[in-house]
């Protein structure tokens, strides 16, 4: 009897146990579109969700996966960046507004700060933040930037700040995440040579800047030149209408 009953309480362990493995949904079926995904994320995370009704966008995926509490967030925000969207958070928590990208980066974005030594706390989603990153030495925060840019999408936004010490990124989550661990490296005090190289570098630059300059002076004033077009001021004197009295005066024979 006493082994039945060990036997009968160990049962619903086993079930309860691989119950985790078992629950899930295909995601093909559960989120052949945006709107679609948005309420099957909605019903699987209790998460709210305003949009447009003309929003559109899919993405394929192989029939044996699925979309879970653990994963919902991951892949709902994958759909929406592929397809140029993100979701930004509104008032109350969980609820969110599904906009375009490029809408989406001059709104409310969440803003975390990081420094060398303080990692930026970011979820594992292509959720957009902003990150506010302090360089450990203002001289080195337009190279940050450069170097940045090597590594991020075209349409990420990156705005260094030399007076602030500062490097501005907007973005995804994982993208920031991945761009944190290169700044740590990188976020180095400036060697004399390296000083000496940008200074020749920004002179260069600058006396690019001053031959344009100087181009496109020349081009518009060789547009102006000679008599064709009178100066300010100046009028051609064959230009100069005669009076009605000069027109009645008779001409001497």
């Amino acid at each position: 009897m006493n082994m039945m009953n060990k036997k009968s309480a160990a049962l619903p362990l086993i079930l309860l146990c691989a119950t985790p493995a078992l629950a899930g949904d295909s995601f093909s079926e559960k989120c052949p579109d945006i709107p679609s995904c948005a309420k099957t994320v909605s019903e699987l995370m209790g998460q709210q969700y305003a949009y447009d009704v003309d929003i559109q966008g899919k993405m394929s995926a192989t029939s044996g996966l699925l979309i879970t509490r653990e994963n919902a967030e991951l892949l709902f925000t994958d759909m929406l960046n592929i397809n140029g969207f993100t979701r930004v958070p509104l008032g109350p928590l969980g609820t969110y507004q599904i906009m375009r990208q490029r809408d989406a980066r001059d709104s409310t974005l969440p803003i975390i700060r990081a420094d060398k030594n303080t990692k930026p706390e970011l979820p594992h989603n292509w959720d957009l933040y902003t990150m506010i990153y302090k360089s450990s030495h203002s001289e080195v925060v337009d190279e940050l930037a450069r170097t940045s840019r090597s590594f991020m999408p075209a349409n990420s936004r990156i705005i260094p700040s030399e007076l602030s010490s500062t490097l501005i990124v907007t973005d995804s989550a994982l993208n920031i995440k991945k761009l944190y661990e290169i700044l740590r490296e990188i976020d180095q005090k400036p060697t004399p040579e390296f000083l000496r190289k940008r200074a020749k570098e920004e002179a260069r630059r600058e006396a690019e800047r001053a031959a344009e300059r100087a181009e496109k002076n020349s081009k518009a004033h060789s547009m102006y030149k000679g008599d064709d077009i009178p100066l300010p001021g100046q009028i051609k004197r064959d230009s100069v209408e005669p009076t009605p009295a000069a027109l009645a005066k008779p001409k001497s024979k």
